[in-house]
């Protein structure tokens, strides 16, 4: 009847939900063809507008079109787009004023330079493209500076592609070609000695897909070096660092008052609560010698203030964390970072306890900047200049504090501790005692306290003997102890008198040794090529870029990071550099093929055909340049399974029932 009818039923309760009937045939497909034409029209309104939008977000000033008609056979491949080319980028001056100034120690009078600076950045990225599947790229950039690698080699930032959008070419044989630089990449070669991943090539590679077979081929020239190296992370040596007691540090620790330095030789007892310092109230002032002129110029960041009036002494005032510390270890004690102290200096400070009555030195409320007279009384003197032994703040300096050396390992630190004689014979002990182990540093074994923080201070490099206190008198001498014996007690080191230099005797060395561990590292002349390294311990374990180590590509610096790292005794290094200069000819030709197995995921039989030829330029080639050829045939797969007998033979087990898929792989 050419009848046509449609309906709809609720198949539960046997209802109509909707029905149409035509009469006609031909009605029908008027119909249809009606609503197919309003869904074009639809579509193909609502796509102007949207590429209209594209257009006009990323118009570009630098685009260009060429008029140029295909012919009919091009069309099948390039498509009907014509010929395009695009330049984006920037291009960035920077023009700046740099001023430099340099405060030498105990000299704050030095003049700075300043003058104008030119810099100036850029990065252009030149696009083309020939219809639809064929694009050119072509980068140059400055952000990372001058790279010579880049400069020896044009191709490096030139790539020609034919590639089409998403699965556009998947039935196609020729899937993908790219041209320029690129890399090599051999799933599952590592057995045979051969990295995964080759980069520095230039040459043109090619994808393709025959049924379940994929191939990737390439014909290229080798611009990079495939570079192996082992270092041993304990062959940092282990030199010995010998000083002598009179070479304590100087004015680098101080008491703020003698109520701290008693506290202090007496056993290390606590200071009560409302007898410390307080730290809001503290103010530590430095003399200078700048001009006023200069103070004026630098009164916005700077604080000044004069003794006396405005023809006496100027100081500065030092920036607390920065300039100085205030100890958490030992209360009422002040430690010099940044500024080193001279004997010549002054240093002058405000400050009261807690409880505002114990101690109260110096006065802040008059100190006041530049012309203002301020009183002597304002700052106490915690130094003067080359103090002596009738100076009332003598001994708040400490005198028992020594530089460590600035690179060892503490598990294999020791410490030892020796008597020169007049003869020139030495010996490190009293009858069976060790002289470091009556000074405090070792035990009777000569095994170094490295634990006691309060002795060894591993973050500053300070070694700090514990004091010795002859009948309670503020000193800290600790070669003055008599357990040293009455003829190796050495007092003078001690001693300070108008002279300002006495040449002072020593009686003792102190040696200082351990084997310093390596944590960094520098891989050939640098230039590695990026995500190329493979980093193994003595132990195969392999590390982990910016967890276990960090990599400077362009200077070829590694760094050891983790624990997991610093634990090992060796490391292995697998890498990629790019060749400054390409002394022979280099051509490396593969191809590799990978075809999905119809089980497992993840399952592949895949096989690799690999040729390397060096050509040396020398009839007579230098001793790593010799010319060679290397042919390499690698098969290789991979089965994963999900057996389900493994989860039955599980479930046998009593009060187990697992219902998550077993795995078994191949490889």
């Amino acid at each position: 009847q050419r009848a046509v009818s449609f309906k709809r039923l609720d198949k539960a309760f046997g209802i109509i939900i909707w029905q149409y009937r035509y009469g006609e045939l031909d009605e029908y497909l008027a119909n249809r063809k009606k609503f197919a034409f309003a869904n074009l029209w639809s579509e193909s309104s609502l796509g102007l507008l949207k590429s209209a939008a594209e257009k006009k977000k990323d118009f570009n000033i630098l685009q260009m079109e060429l008029p140029v008609q295909y012919p009919t056979w091009a069309r099948r491949i390039l498509g009907k787009e014509p010929p395009k080319l695009s330049i984006t980028g920037f291009e960035e001056i920077i023009v700046a004023y740099e001023y430099t100034k340099t405060d030498e120690v105990g000299n704050y009078d030095q003049r700075g330079t300043g003058g104008l600076n030119f810099d100036q950045n850029n990065e252009f990225t030149v696009v083309g493209s020939v219809g639809r599947l064929i694009n050119v790229n072509i980068r140059a950039t400055t952000q990372k500076g001058v790279d010579a690698s880049d400069m020896n080699d044009p191709f490096k930032n030139f790539k020609l592609e034919y590639k089409g959008e998403g699965n556009e070419l998947e039935d196609e044989v020729i899937q993908e070609v790219s041209a320029g630089a690129m890399g090599f990449s051999m799933p599952g070669t590592n057995l045979s000695g051969f990295s995964e991943s080759h980069k520095g090539l230039i040459g043109i590679q090619v994808k393709s897909k025959i049924g379940p077979l994929e191939l990737t081929t390439i014909a290229s020239q080798e611009h990079g070096e495939s570079q192996k190296t082992s270092f041993d992370l304990s062959s940092g040596g282990g030199v010995a660092t010998t000083i002598q007691e009179k070479s304590f540090f100087q004015n680098k620790m101080f008491f703020l008052d003698t109520l701290y330095l008693k506290y202090f030789l007496n056993n290390h007892e606590q200071v009560p609560d409302g007898q410390k310092v307080d730290r809001k109230t503290l103010q530590v002032w430095l003399h200078t010698d700048q001009t006023e002129n200069e103070l004026k110029r630098n009164e916005k960041k700077d604080k000044f203030c004069y003794l006396g009036n405005k023809n006496g002494r100027v100081f500065k005032l030092l920036v607390s964390e920065r300039d100085y510390k205030l100890s958490d270890l030992y209360e009422g004690c002040i430690r010099f970072d940044s500024v080193n102290i001279m004997d010549n200096d002054f240093i002058g400070i405000c400050m009261t306890t807690k409880d505002g009555v114990t101690i109260n030195k110096g006065d802040t409320s008059v100190i006041t900047l530049l012309d203002t007279t301020v009183y002597k009384e304002s700052l106490w003197m915690l130094k003067n200049q080359n103090p002596v032994e009738t100076d009332s703040n003598f001994t708040l300096m400490w005198r028992n504090i020594y530089s460590m050396p600035s690179d060892f390992d503490v598990s294999k630190f020791k410490i030892q501790v020796k008597r020169i004689a007049e003869s020139g014979d030495t010996s490190d002990r009293v009858g069976p005692t060790l002289f470091s182990s009556i000074l405090g540093l070792t035990d009777n074994n000569g095994n170094a306290n490295i634990g006691a923080t309060s002795i060894f201070d591993i973050e500053n490099r300070l070694l700090i003997i514990p004091p010795f206190s002859d009948g309670g008198a503020l000193n800290n001498k600790p070669f003055e102890n008599p357990a040293l014996g009455s003829e190796n007690t050495n007092p003078d080191i001690y001693v300070k008198t108008q002279e300002p230099f006495i040449e002072l005797k020593s009686k003792y060395d102190i040696t200082m040794s351990g084997t310093t561990k390596k944590t960094s590292f520098q891989l050939g002349m640098g230039n590695i090529m990026d995500n190329t390294e493979k980093i193994t311990g003595q132990d195969g374990e392999i590390l982990t870029r910016n967890v276990d180590y960090t990599i400077d590509y362009q200077f070829g610096s590694l760094q050891l990071t983790s624990k997991k790292a610093l634990s090992k005794t060796r490391i292995d290094v697998e890498y990629q550099s790019e060749s400054f200069f390409v002394p022979k000819s280099k051509v490396f030709l593969g191809m590799h093929g990978e075809m999905k197995l119809p089980f497992g995921q993840n399952s592949f039989l895949g096989a690799s055909i690999l040729f390397q030829d060096a050509a040396s330029q020398d009839i007579i080639p230098k001793i790593g340049q010799e010319p060679y050829s290397k042919l390499l045939l690698d098969m290789n797969t991979k089965m994963d399974f999900e057996p389900k007998w493994m989860t039955s033979l599980v479930n046998l087990a009593p009060f187990i029932s697992a219902d998550d898929r077993s795995t078994a792989s191949l490889e």
